[in-house]
């Protein structure tokens, strides 16, 4: 009986192995779904793949995986350590590379310039709902200013065509019908939108159009011009520009704190930069000049009245606008002109992109900073000189068309930028300085 048992055990035992084998194998396979999902959700509450680059305001850089982000600092995963940053020492985070730009079928303009890009729009009572990559943001109807409805990605370029025509001192709430030949601009009250028809009220008669028909709606609204106030953070997302009051980052989800409405949510993935320096530039644009000294080269010209507006220095863009149509902040200054300003307190830096202007004259031009009248800067731009970004010159380095200006104005009083003709002595040399300002 025992001999029996035994040849039973070993004719067996294969088959018992072969079944084990199974079983473990099946396990495997029940549990790799499970493992990789798990795997995914470590990889989606880091941010995902996204590396974002680092500006801190002592000009240094880091880079890596955003872990937190709240009102004292900075968590940052870089070569799988984890790096606590003051949130008052960053400058900027920028996703590095880029995600695509896909294109939105819906842009929304809020009261205060900020812009809001999505896949559907819809207004119900007095809440208009915007559907972007699966989410629904809510907002209140007062809070929204225009609607862009873009039917391709060439129309989508072509969106001042409407815009520009907007009613000075509108009746009511505009709607753009298209036509052949532009636009015929319907002044209504603008009732609901749907998925595919925009109910208005004209004439006391609710009337629904089309949503292929229009370009775009304009609420009449009374519009916020003001700049942005210290401690602001201008948000650049995939399809959008927010000026938030903060901005918290928690594993992947982000909170935008904005001025008059609800937290808006979104994933990190959305947020392609975000630049806490908005509340803290100051434009020499807007920063009223402590003194201008002009002295043209025929001086008596200076005398004639009217004529003399000609040599003084001009500017041109708007530093409050966040929505990235307006023409780059600027400032045109000719030779023979010195600019004076009084550094704001706690300022850090001086930035600014010099160029010698196209629009404005040719030949060359010497531009000289000086900081409590001690020269930092000496250089002279010419026609048809290739660019460079060092702002450290000398002799040798001779002129150039354009030059990347950073200098640092920590603990300075007064700031005097001064152009005059380059050493060819020509005539012309109009020197252009590109979202001039200083940062604090």
């Amino acid at each position: 009986m025992l001999s029996i048992g035994n040849n039973l055990i070993r004719r067996g035992m294969p088959y018992a192995l072969f079944m084990l084998r199974g079983l473990v194998v099946l396990y495997a396979v029940m549990l790799l779904p499970r493992v990789f999902a798990d795997q995914q959700d470590r990889v989606e509450h880091s941010g995902g793949d996204s590396v974002y680059r680092i500006e801190l305001s002592d000009e240094k850089t880091l880079s890596g995986r955003v872990e937190s982000i709240d009102a004292q600092e900075l968590v940052l995963r870089s070569n799988e350590e984890l790096c606590r940053v003051p949130i008052a020492t960053v400058r900027s985070i920028t996703q590095m590379p880029l995600s695509d730009e896909k294109f939105w079928p819906i842009e929304l303009t809020l009261v205060e310039g900020s812009t809001l890009c999505g896949d559907q729009v819809s207004l119900s009572g007095n809440t208009v709902s915007l559907s972007r990559s699966g989410t629904t943001i809510d907002l209140p109807s007062t809070s929204v200013f225009l609607v862009h409805f873009h039917s391709s990605q060439e129309n989508k370029m072509a969106v001042d065509d409407w815009r520009s025509e907007l009613p000075e001192k509108p009746d009511g709430d505009s709607v753009f019908v298209k036509r052949e030949n532009g636009f015929e601009i319907v002044s209504c009250a603008i009732l609901e939108i749907s998925d595919d028809s925009v109910t208005i009220l004209l004439d006391e008669e609710k009337i629904p159009v089309k949503r292929s028909k229009i370009a775009g709606l304009a609420w009449l609204r009374p519009t916020d011009d003001s700049s942005p106030i210290a401690g602001s953070v201008l948000v650049t997302l995939a399809g959008g520009r927010l000026l938030a009051k903060a901005v918290h980052v928690e594993n992947d989800t982000v909170q935008i704190d904005l001025t008059a409405i609800d937290p808006i949510h979104l994933t990190l993935s959305d947020i392609r930069s975000l630049d806490f320096t908005a509340g803290r530039v100051v434009s020499l644009v807007s920063l009223k000049p402590e003194k201008v000294e002009v002295e043209p080269f025929f001086g008596s010209l200076f005398l004639i009245e009217g004529f003399s507006e000609y040599f003084r220095p001009r500017s041109v863009g708007s530093a409050a606008s966040i929505d990235g149509t307006a023409t780059i902040e600027s400032l045109f200054i000719q030779p023979r002109t010195t600019m004076t300003w009084r550094i704001p307190p706690d300022s850090l830096l001086l930035r600014t992109r010099a160029q010698l202007s196209k629009d404005v004259g040719q030949g060359s031009a010497l531009m000289r900073i000086l900081l409590d009248d001690k020269e930092l800067m000496r250089q002279v731009f010419a026609s048809g000189v290739g660019a460079t970004s060092d702002q450290h010159t000398n002799s040798q380095n001779g002129s150039v068309t354009d030059l990347d200006i950073r200098l640092s104005v920590q603990g300075a009083r007064k700031l005097q930028i001064v152009v005059d003709y380059g050493p060819n002595g020509d005539a012309g040399g109009t020197i252009r300085l590109e979202k001039p300002r200083i940062e604090k």
